[in-house]
């Protein structure tokens, strides 16, 4: 009997021709996670250099002023090529951010990423930037209600920047039902990218 069972299922396979296969999609935010890392220890070595470090060493200072001026010279060129690098790497990830709901979200979920972020904003604004935009917040689900006719409206909000943006698009999907005035399609259209 057992052998028969065997029989059964190896006659009851069936190969999938290629062409009726299901596709699979790759997942942005698995793409991104290990671009994420690279950027994260970016961050971190473009921390300030007057910053606390772990070990509580104070910055390099040389008491001959001869060796302290050639420092200083050398200092502000690897200051702006650390910039520069730090800027570029920032700016590559941007686009994916503001595309995908998904690399945001891993965005958030790899460790230590949003804090040296917000370290090195003080002295970087594409950094504030990555702040900013990891700090936007993702299906959070708004109820909005009519006093007048006692009637509301659950709505689940994703990528919603600020406040302006929030209340334009709001009264755009609202409009479709009749209850708000509808604004100009360029201003919509500005608000959605």
């Amino acid at each position: 009997m057992f052998t028969r069972l065997l029989d059964r299922v190896s006659d009851s396979t069936a190969v999938i021709p290629p062409a009726t296969r299901p596709r699979v999609t790759p997942d942005a935010g698995y793409d991104a996670r290990s671009r994420l890392v690279r950027l994260r220890e970016t961050l971190r070595a473009a921390l300030p250099v007057n910053e606390p470090n772990r070990w509580c060493e104070p910055a390099l200072f040389f008491f001959d002023p001869r060796r302290q001026a050639d420092l200083e010279t050398v200092r502000p060129a690897a200051a702006e090529i650390a910039d520069e690098r730090l800027a570029e790497s920032i700016a590559a990830e941007l686009p994916a951010l503001n595309q995908s709901v998904d690399v945001r979200r891993m965005a958030r979920a790899v460790p230590g990423l949003h804090a040296a972020a917000e370290a090195v904003s003080r002295i970087s604004p594409r950094a504030r930037q990555l702040v900013d935009l990891l700090q936007v917040p993702d299906d959070e689900v708004v109820l909005v209600l009519q006093p007048g006719t006692r009637q509301g409206v659950r709505f689940r909000v994703r990528g919603v920047a600020d406040i302006g943006q929030f209340h334009i698009l709001l009264a755009e999907a609202l409009g479709q039902f009749g209850q708000f005035p509808r604004w100009p399609e360029r201003i919509v259209a500005a608000a959605r990218d």
